[in-house]
């Protein structure tokens, strides 16, 4: 008005605050003003949100491994939830079915059940394009037949396999510890691998992808004597890939207690397995003479398991490696094997229920006996 001073009435109208994590911005006495805060929440399981006042909404994926917070068996990778509708125990892995890939829920035992001592009558060589892979038509896995040109740390293994394009397939991944002991020819002491399907690593260790009861470290194998062992996940390994091919012959729950409790059914081998063992440590021939004279839940066709038998009741994420809901507990001893040496009668193969461990030993040694009978 002529003759007056301005004057500046505050109003409410829209404005823009500047702040790039404020919504409903109004003028307030004055002054912009943001209302309330921005949701920058995306509703992903695997990335940690959070705003910048110039950039905005951040979402940063959470480190691979992850449990997705949304997700009894999920693992976020790269940002997203990798589904496992798997129960404890199993791994969600890629299965090719039909030329669809589908998610399967695969254990950590030896799901393909009974394996033999010898594995090579199962193997198939086949170059598809210049890219050579092995099949085994028991366990229905396709190994890469090569190994990787490089050692690597189990990261840089894991992110290996998971990149790897080989035969017209891009679904390969890291092994279970039991895959690679799938392999594993127990006729054999020195390279206990048939170099007639596969390139030897010699007496290396291959990594897994199979958890030690410590976080830290993971499972590996050689195909060579004393085979298993723990690595940390920083120590470089020898490397070679597997993919599934068709489906697995055993997802579901593994052991049942049998009537009168004494025994257990093993439902992936069609096994049953006495749950105790003899009640001392004995040598080799007692032990088998043991079995072979066990009269027990009304069956006497009792036998000493063979190595890939004995080694397949184990659970080697566990310490000790027997699932004592099933097997009576014992002392973290050696039990033996039905299986020679690379063909030595005089040292057997034997397993410690405690570690796990994989190791021959002189027959006349006095170690736990626990036998088996084929249902």
């Amino acid at each position: 008005v002529a003759g007056e001073a301005c004057g500046h009435d505050a109003n409410t109208a829209e404005c823009d605050d500047g702040d790039a994590c404020t919504s409903d911005d109004a003028c307030s006495d004055g002054a912009c003003a943001g209302a309330a805060p921005v949701s920058c929440d995306d509703g992903a399981a695997c990335t940690d949100d959070s705003c910048d006042a110039d950039a905005g909404c951040q979402h940063e994926p959470v480190d691979d491994g992850t449990a997705c917070a949304d997700s009894q068996y999920g693992l976020c990778k790269a940002g997203v939830c990798d589904q496992q509708p798997c129960p404890a125990g199993y791994d969600a892995v890629d299965v090719d079915v039909a030329g669809e890939t589908q998610k399967r829920c695969a254990a950590y035992g030896p799901v393909w059940g009974k394996r033999a001592e010898h594995p090579q009558a199962v193997y198939t060589v086949a170059d598809v394009g210049g890219d050579l892979v092995v099949s085994d038509s028991e366990t229905k896995l396709m190994w890469q037949q090569a190994l990787a040109a490089t050692t690597m740390n189990y990261s840089d293994a894991d992110a290996y396999c998971d990149a790897l394009t080989l035969a017209g397939h891009e679904d390969w991944r890291l092994p279970t510890l039991y895959e690679l002991e799938s392999l594993f020819d127990y006729a054999n002491f020195s390279n206990a691998i048939d170099t007639s399907a596969f390139v030897s690593a010699g007496s290396a260790h291959l990594v897994s992808r199979t958890a030690y009861s410590n976080l830290a470290y993971v499972w590996r194998l050689r195909y060579a004597s004393t085979p298993l062992g723990q690595t940390t996940k920083s120590e470089l390994n020898k490397v070679r890939c597997v993919r599934s091919v068709g489906v697995f012959g055993h997802s579901g729950p593994r052991f049942e207690i049998d009537a009168g409790e004494a025994t257990l059914t093993d439902t992936w081998s069609n096994q049953q397995w006495q749950r105790g063992a003899a009640p001392t440590k004995i040598t080799w021939a007692e032990a088998d003479a043991y079995c072979g004279g066990l009269v027990l839940a009304g069956e006497s066709d009792w036998r000493l398991p063979t190595m890939p038998e004995l080694s397949g009741t184990t659970d080697m994420r566990l310490q000790p490696v027997l699932d004592d809901a099933f097997f009576y507990p014992m002392p973290s001893d050696s039990f033996w094997s039905a299986t020679a040496v690379g063909g030595n009668t005089a040292s057997r193969w034997q397993c410690s229920v405690g570690s796990g461990m994989i190791n021959s030993s002189s027959a006349t040694a006095a170690l736990r006996a626990r036998c088996v009978r084929d249902k």
